[in-house]
């Protein structure tokens, strides 16, 4: 990859590399409207794709990181949790985008924990 990104870009992206349980396969793509494209892939690609535009004066590094984020948040959500729109409707919790949910379950956003 000719980019050149920040290293905690690159923490990022080897965080998400590690959720989802592969790499992710990266592609320059001239004819990219967009700097960069961060998908999940459909029948015969990877997993994870990722393409971007070789324009040296774009700085990507905010734009990875974003798009990371969601990643993110995805790979590590649970099931239910972890919805993802796509054409046909939401992907089904037995996705091959998914790996199967952890036993944890974290608190209900704003639960607080009471010890009176």
């Amino acid at each position: 990859m000719d980019l050149q990104l920040m290293d905690s870009v690159r923490q990022l992206l080897a965080e998400v590399e590690r959720l989802a349980g592969e790499k992710i396969a990266v592609a320059k793509k001239p004819e990219l409207a967009a700097p960069i494209d961060f998908h999940l892939g459909g029948r015969g690609e990877p997993r994870l794709v990722f393409d971007y535009r070789p324009h040296p004066e774009t700085d990507v590094n905010f734009l990875i990181a974003n798009q990371t984020g969601h990643l993110l948040r995805f790979f590590s959500a649970p099931a239910a949790a972890a919805i993802c729109p796509h054409s046909s409707g939401d992907l089904p919790s037995s996705s091959p985008h998914r790996k199967p949910a952890s036993k944890q379950s974290p608190a209900p956003v704003g639960s607080t924990s009471s010890t009176a």
